[in-house]
């Protein structure tokens, strides 16, 4: 959901933790160099999004049966949060809300809602200013239509919003799209799915540089395809041209269910993760396919090679964040968060919801450190977890670390470090430590290089 550049991993090292309006969760055994919060709320939350700019930190949730729409902020990278505000009290219903920053000191929150008591779901969408201390509704849409399961990232190189959402006006499901310019104009556009009588929802978007974006959708069953699937529309010129296809293309295997794509895109690689379903068995699963902007040849050419983890009767839900395989997380066969070949138990033995909306990812800032830093979800009993990378007190003196295990030690912390253009990418093995091989790291917001052959590490010129 959010747009990504590969370029270093961020190292995020700790922060003491101010007890007030949050608490600490009980600290497990993995991962390592993360901290546990539970958020405070109001009623049982069912989803969740989360949004970092910088030290600036995003949560907005969903509680009630009514479906009352909270956000809380942090500005300190997730440390201390103040208390929520509540945006809207669900006297209408709404649904799971997304929050995306423009800037910043802008931020906004889409859901759609029965705000207006019209009978339909209408696209809603509020304004926060000053970082986000009051928020205000700048628009939302009309018609006698719902209007539902939004999203929205940003486009790195001109912080334009593009955000896209299903609307049933044709009479089925179909996705649409919009954006939300920099001084907080909002507009929507035509639709991207094809108006052909079969429903076409669940929609995902993701953006790179300056106008580069992709939306990914589920197609119900329907002309050629007797099976849901994925497709895909992308444009590189901010919308005004768009082409995409199947994924992958053109495959149609009878035997599998796609559903509840996620999506994201960096300068080298795109990639859509999605729950499955093998008809036969009735398991669920995660699948993943990958291309690059040059061509947007999906691989796997098919869906059974795309198989990631089986989750067997669990649905799994899986968000991603980046490139690697590492950056999938999903809810396990133990209804668990997982962390795809990293952790199984990210939020230790709590359980996550059912709501395709209760994992999210952020980032304080993708397109220069690659790293994710929160993981946000909701538990089955409707508490709000967040983990959140430990940082690292700055320091004018780096000094060469340790390497050992599966990242290396810096001041008694842990952190993961990139090799740049090794085939390992992620996260470095102390034993592959190797010479003519430069490492990136990241402290408090400063990108250091390390060359084995110098054994130093140094500020590193980025482009």
């Amino acid at each position: 959901m959010r747009s990504k550049v590969l370029v270093a991993v961020l190292v995020v090292g700790l922060a003491t933790l101010i007890l007030g309006t949050i608490s600490a969760a009980p600290a497990a055994a993995y991962p390592a160099g993360w901290t546990l919060q539970q958020m405070p709320v109001s009623a049982g939350a069912n989803s969740c999004d989360i949004e970092a700019f910088n030290e600036h930190v995003w949560l907005t949730y969903r509680t009630s049966s009514t479906g009352s729409i909270w956000i809380t902020r942090s500005a300190d990278f997730g440390a201390t949060w103040e208390a929520p505000i509540c945006i809207d009290n669900g006297v209408y219903e709404t649904g799971n809300p997304v929050v995306i920053a423009g800037s910043p000191s802008l931020v906004y929150v889409l859901f759609s809602g029965k705000r207006d008591g019209g009978g339909y779901f209408q696209t809603q969408v509020y304004q926060g200013t000053d970082y986000g201390s009051t928020y205000t509704r700048i628009w939302h849409s009309t018609g006698n239509s719902d209007k539902t399961a939004a999203d929205a990232t940003r486009a790195p190189a001109s912080n334009t919003i593009f955000w896209t959402f299903a609307d049933d006006s044709s009479g089925v499901d179909e996705v649409s799209w919009g954006k939300i310019t920099v001084n907080g104009v909002v507009t929507v556009s035509t639709s991207r799915s094809s108006v052909d009588g079969i429903a076409s929802h669940q929609p995902t978007i993701a953006a790179s540089g300056y106008s580069d974006v992709m939306i990914a959708w589920v197609d119900e069953g329907g002309g050629t395809f007797n099976r849901a699937h994925l497709v895909e529309s992308h444009t590189g010129d901010g919308g005004v041209t768009w082409t995409g296809r199947v994924v992958p293309d053109g495959d149609n295997e009878s035997g599998y269910r796609q559903y509840y794509p996620s999506l994201a895109w960096d300068v080298n690689t795109i990639v859509i993760v999605y729950q499955g379903q093998n008809l036969s068995t009735g398991d669920f699963f995660v699948g993943r396919f990958c291309c690059t902007p040059m061509g947007f040849n999906w691989v796997p050419g098919n869906v059974a090679d795309s198989v990631y983890q089986n989750t067997a009767a669990v649905s799994c839900i899986p968000k991603v964040c980046g490139r690697f395989s590492a950056d999938i997380f999903f809810k396990n066969s133990s209804s668990q968060l997982s962390n795809y070949s990293i952790a199984t138990d990210f939020f230790g033995t709590k359980t996550i919801g059912a709501n395709c909306s209760a994992i999210s990812l952020a980032s304080t800032n993708y397109s220069s450190d690659n790293a994710i830093d929160y993981v946000a979800g909701v538990s089955g009993l409707g508490e709000i977890l967040v983990r959140r990378k430990d940082r690292i007190a700055p320091t004018s003196n780096i000094t060469t670390p340790v390497f050992s295990g599966s990242g290396a030690v810096y001041n008694n912390s842990n952190f993961y470090v990139e090799a740049v253009g090794a085939a390992d990418d992620y996260p470095v093995n102390g034993s592959d430590v190797r010479t003519g091989v430069s490492y990136h790291l990241g402290v408090e917001g400063i990108v250091y290089e390390y060359t084995v052959d110098e054994n130093n590490w140094n500020p590193a010129v980025m482009t």
